[in-house]
């Protein structure tokens, strides 16, 4: 067993795994998605992780807790669900490719990247509204209905995916 969060059980430590309380929602109402501050944050492990959750939400980095997982990505969340993390503004490492502001927005998102990158705005269903290419400091301003959508960004040796919600 590793990788995954057995409350007591006493395998913490060993292979990935913790025995703390996994911060879920409402376990006795059967909802397992994790709270803000669960151990199981970043804490999976990518290489056995379906790229999107069982909601459909794509795995995704959260920049407020550190990466503890292992594997392909290295971020993955234990257990079926991904936590889902809001903010008004991300302030990226420097590492980080994508900026992508305000969030949630008002019909109109901005976007800038510090490398060239394919871009590909994906609505909650899948479907790909958009797919266009963007040059480094360069800002595009991006307009589209009310939804949540992602923002997935390819480089050369990178992919994030990001969370947008227009209002």
């Amino acid at each position: 067993m590793s990788y995954t969060c057995i409350e007591q059980s006493g395998y913490a430590g060993s292979n990935g795994n913790i025995s703390s309380d996994p911060g879920f929602t409402d376990p006795v109402n059967g909802d397992f998605r994790l709270t803000s501050g669960s151990p199981c944050i970043d804490a999976g492990n990518g290489d056995y992780a379906p790229p999107i959750d069982i909601s459909g939400n794509p795995r995704e980095d959260d920049p407020a807790t550190a990466n503890t997982g292992s594997g392909n990505p290295d971020y993955t969340d234990m257990g079926a669900f991904e936590y889902l993390f809001t903010t008004g503004y991300i302030q990226y490492e420097e590492d980080d490719v994508v900026r992508i502001f305000p969030n949630p927005a008002s019909g109109t998102f901005h976007m800038t990247v510090t490398h060239v990158c394919d871009v590909e705005i994906i609505d909650i269903t899948g479907k790909l509204i958009r797919r266009f290419k963007l040059n480094p400091e360069e800002l595009i301003s991006v307009t589209v209905t009310s939804g949540t959508y992602f923002i997935r960004t390819k480089t050369t040796i990178k992919t994030i995916v990001r969370k947008i919600i227009i209002l």
